[in-house]
């Protein structure tokens, strides 16, 4: 900072935990990221360069919309970022994401925390491995956390309530009976495995329960055991539930948008069912990630963001 430069009292007062978060050895991205990015920013009392702005309030839509529009995006950034600020945190995280040796290490340590907890107390995934829930997981390391793991309305009397599925950052968005601690707070979303054949009903079950109307599918077409829950044209029905193909799009090489109407199926009578109501389901589906490689470019997957 040049000596002529007069910065509000806030930020003022801040500076020296910004120096010492930036010139320590040992940085704590999150600390840095906390004071880098006050809410809301306050501004110079006398800017020597123009502040960066958002080039939009409104948030980037996609080329083409599904029928409906029932696409949720994420709230825009509308703060004045300093310029300071920015290249700040753009230096640390280019000195950061350039130390593979760092990476390496960060990333065997979140290995080791995965497997920790499994291995010294199974009770955190008590439900995830009863005997009766062990052929409705992929893989037998990938399980939830009894605590934000999803439980499903049962639609039959004694039919379970399991599904391999977990409540990320926030359980509030969820209906109360759905969520797994009963919690509250702000929004989040659910990452779950893509389903096997035998759970492609339940998958859909926990879609309609939980109101999603976005899903984001990562698993590349074709890959063995990596059925599609969706019908390539027309109508199918998945358990209880009846899905309709009502448009794909395809943006580019890497991704396709599809608009889904979705139907419960109601009982009425021994032979007959009746629908009940639609409600539509935006799938985006990115198409180059192989299960066991990497997306083929950056490019295609920030196109896809």
């Amino acid at each position: 900072l040049r000596a002529d430069e007069q910065l509000s009292p806030s930020l003022t007062r801040q500076a020296p935990a910004m120096l010492q978060s930036i010139f320590s050895t040992d940085f704590d991205l999150d600390r840095l990221l906390s004071f880098a990015l006050p809410r809301p920013l306050p501004p110079l009392r006398r800017p020597p360069t123009p502040a960066v702005r958002a080039p939009s309030q409104q948030p980037v839509a996609c080329r083409q919309r599904a029928a409906t529009g029932d696409c949720k995006c994420q709230e825009p950034l509308r703060a004045e970022l300093d310029i300071r600020t920015a290249h700040i945190i753009l230096d640390y995280m280019e000195m950061h994401l350039s130390d593979k040796q760092k990476l390496r290490e960060e990333w065997e340590e979140l290995q080791e925390a995965a497997r920790q907890p499994h291995q010294q107390d199974g009770r955190l995934f008590s439900a995830a491995t009863r005997p009766e829930n062990a052929d409705k997981n992929r893989r037998p390391d990938r399980l939830p956390y009894d605590r934000t793991r999803v439980r499903l309305l049962p639609d039959t009397p004694g039919a379970s309530d399991y599904i391999n599925a977990s409540l990320v950052q926030d359980s509030a968005c969820l209906p109360r009976h759905l969520r797994g601690d009963g919690g509250g707070g702000g929004g989040g979303h659910i990452l779950t495995q893509s389903p096997l054949t035998a759970t492609i009903g339940e998958f859909w079950r926990l879609v309609w329960q939980t109101g999603a109307t976005g899903l984001v599918n990562l698993a590349r077409p074709g890959e063995p055991g990596l059925p599609d829950y969706w019908p390539d044209r027309g109508c199918a029905q998945f358990g209880g539930f009846q899905v309709h193909l009502v448009s794909e799009h395809v943006c580019s090489d890497h991704f396709v948008i599809r608009s889904l109407r979705v139907r419960p199926l109601a009982a009425a009578g021994a032979e007959r069912r009746r629908l009940g109501p639609a409600r539509t389901v935006t799938q985006f589906h990115y198409l180059s990630w192989e299960e066991a490689g990497v997306p083929p470019s950056t490019s295609s997957l920030l196109e896809f963001r």
